[in-house]
């Protein structure tokens, strides 16, 4: 089977060769194309080129556009940092809300940042056209606020300043439909979201359901396709009953810290799960750790058809070696030759 065919199997709960395999290696092309981030993170083509080395070298079923998000905060003017190796982050975000919202949501074609990801979304679906999927990658409706003039004064609008946040909503609203539907537009098959402001140890449950979610659910009824939710960086299994009924939500990435059995017990029998291992944590585990990680979660989904083996979280850092990747990949085809 191809990777789309395979992937497209778990969708419908079909039966597939081997379980799908789901590794976020944005970042890893640059190291295996041998690119400073600088420039990776800039230029389309060789973005491309870095996902392309990510394909030769490890079977991977999904291809990722840029996992950079701060890209997102640069086109309304936040100051980003550069690294090494890794992508760019938030230097300094905007001076409040008002700057955030002077001239409107921005679209692709009035900013170089936004560009650069719906042109690296769709040199990756005309390369991978018929053999693997893209997924393009999106903050979240309802983390916008906070990337572009920071956590603290996020929080304060949503506290205290109901008109505000309203304000501030509509316009993130806005900008994640016109990016979505350019990625959609441009030959992603899907749209991950890391959705961070739905952890009820920042918000209520009250707050979440009067502000957050409607906020996500009008943006994921209008953004045109699938969309995959992302735990963000907390475990989510406890509050997966809120978000189940969300329009669009084709799958969820868990936390490795969640219990398998219990999100799909919660959110029913037909969307799929990724879940498996930390991503930003592969670069301290050994080989064999790593193996015995892929192994168990493996495992706790081998009955599951709508299951997919993924890394969570963040990016899979650059110092991660290969032979910890290669880790997986060995359980993956043990895997497979237990089901031939």
């Amino acid at each position: 089977m191809t990777s789309l065919e395979r992937v497209l199997a778990v969708l419908s709960g079909a039966p597939c060769d081997r379980r799908p395999l789901s590794l976020t290696l944005s970042l890893y092309g640059a190291r295996l194309c041998g690119a400073k981030c600088g420039a990776y993170f800039r230029e389309p083509d060789l973005y491309l080129s870095g996902q392309e080395a990510v394909a030769a070298r490890f079977p991977v079923d999904i291809v990722y556009a840029p996992f950079a998000l701060a890209l997102e905060g640069e086109a309304y003017g936040s100051t980003l940092a550069w690294f090494e190796k890794a992508p760019p982050n938030v230097k300094r975000p905007l001076r409040g809300a008002a700057e955030a919202l002077l001239g409107g949501p921005k679209r692709p074609g009035q900013s170089p940042s936004l560009d650069y990801i719906v042109e690296s979304t769709r040199l990756l679906a005309e390369r991978f056209e018929g053999e693997k999927p893209v997924a393009a990658i999106l903050t979240a409706p309802i983390d916008l606020p906070a990337l572009l003039i920071g956590l603290d004064a996020w929080l304060d609008a949503l506290l205290f300043d109901e008109g505000r946040a309203k304000e501030l909503l509509d316009l993130s609203v806005a900008h994640f439909v016109g990016m979505a539907r350019a990625c959609f537009e441009a030959g992603a098959a899907f749209v991950a979201s890391p959705v961070m402001l739905v952890n009820p140890k920042l918000l209520t449950r009250d707050m979440i359901g009067r502000s957050m979610l409607p906020a996500l659910a009008r943006a994921f009824a209008a953004a045109a396709g699938p969309l995959i939710f992302h735990h963000g960086a907390s475990p989510i299994g406890a509050s997966l009953e809120l978000f189940r009924e969300l329009p669009g939500v084709a799958g969820f990435v868990i936390d490795q810290r969640d219990d398998f059995a219990l999100a799909r017990k919660t959110i029913g029998p037909d969307r799929v799960i990724l879940t498996g291992f930390s991503g930003p944590l592969m670069e301290r585990c050994a080989p064999a750790i790593m193996g015995r990680l892929a192994r168990r979660a493996l495992d706790a989904m081998a009955d599951d058809p709508c299951a997919v083996l993924a890394s969570t979280a963040a990016d899979i850092p650059w110092d991660t070696p290969p032979e910890t990747i290669d880790a997986i990949v060995a359980e993956i085809g043990r895997e497979a030759a237990e089901r031939s």
